[in-house]
């Protein structure tokens, strides 16, 4: 499936299998791109529903990197579809995330498009490195062309946000959920947290995915539902949109905490064993918690951040 090309335009490829987060993490790229090469369409290859999301916010194409025999170029021989290669034989450069320079995806891009010039930035930073992973990109951009525009666009998500319309709804948001359970403040706390907020007059509404409802047995979720109003947005562009219409997020390092940083709200996030110098949210309205044990950081204490945030 692809989505908002534009007739026989040329194409930028940009090419990105991994989780939420780490997809946010690349729109200065996808902004940087739309800058310097105005007559050409960025589209992303990636999953439907993140696809969506860039569509949404960055007005960008996307192909489902789902379907259209996309995931047969992770081996020896690729089989896409007519669509796909058709897709891939207008693009005039490729952009691949979380690769290695000479993988086998890389090979045969290569070898479909020659001439083609295939970027790859790696989100696995070297041992020397310190800083953001973004910062990191910027890194291996050094001889590309589109620095200037990436840190430009970079500079512009820390500072302002995307220029989106926000709602000018009060509720805070509490999302318990992360990649890793190791990344999970304990749901008990968030549940603390959300009796406190009710306490002091806070709407809380708690965002849960279909990871976190699979993991919750049901005991556990009717605890939840009897504490704080539940909702579970079915895409990311849904989740987008409970964000939008929120004061405050607070939640893991995940995610929806990324969107919504990048989005320009307000977000609190809690960081154990994450490195946040590297993964923390980008954004004016990005705030962190970090505990080297998160079971023991007390929701009193998040409470306390969270009045200094909603004053």
């Amino acid at each position: 499936m692809i989505f908002a090309m534009s007739g026989s335009r040329a194409t930028t490829l940009v090419f990105h299998s991994g989780a939420l987060g780490d997809f946010v993490l690349t729109w200065p790229l996808a902004l940087a791109l739309q800058k310097a090469y105005p007559d050409t369409t960025v589209t992303y290859v990636t999953h439907t529903s993140k696809g969506q999301l860039a569509a949404r916010f960055l007005d960008t194409g996307y192909a489902d990197a789902d379907s259209g025999g996309w995931h047969t170029l992770y081996g020896e021989t690729s089989d896409l579809s007519a669509d796909s290669l058709r897709l891939l034989t207008s693009a005039e450069s490729c952009f691949y995330f979380a690769g290695k320079n000479e993988d086998q995806f890389c090979n045969n891009l290569r070898l479909l498009v020659p001439g083609v010039p295939v970027s790859v930035l790696s989100a696995v930073p070297e041992s020397t490195f310190i800083g953001h992973i973004t910062a990191y990109y910027a890194h291996q951009l050094f001889h590309s062309t589109i620095k200037p525009f990436y840190i430009a666009a970079l500079k512009q998500i820390v500072e302002n946000g995307l220029p989106v319309m926000r709602g000018s709804s009060s509720r805070v948001l509490l999302h318990p959920g992360a990649g890793a359970s190791r990344k999970c403040w304990p749901l008990e706390s968030y549940l603390q947290l959300a009796i406190q907020l009710r306490e002091v007059g806070h709407e809380t509404t708690m965002l849960l995915g279909e990871a976190e409802l699979e993991r919750y047995p049901q005991r556990v979720m009717d605890a939840v539902r009897e504490t704080v109003t539940v909702k579970t947005p079915r895409t990311y562009v849904d989740l987008a949109e409970e964000l939008l219409d929120a004061k405050l997020l607070i939640t893991n390092d995940n995610g929806p905490g990324h969107l919504a940083a990048v989005l320009g709200g307000t977000v609190l996030s809690l960081f154990g064993p994450s490195n946040a110098t590297l993964w923390r949210p980008i954004g004016p309205g990005a705030h962190l918690i970090e505990s080297e044990m998160l079971g023991a950081l007390p929701p009193a204490r998040v409470m306390t951040r969270v009045l200094e945030l909603t004053s």
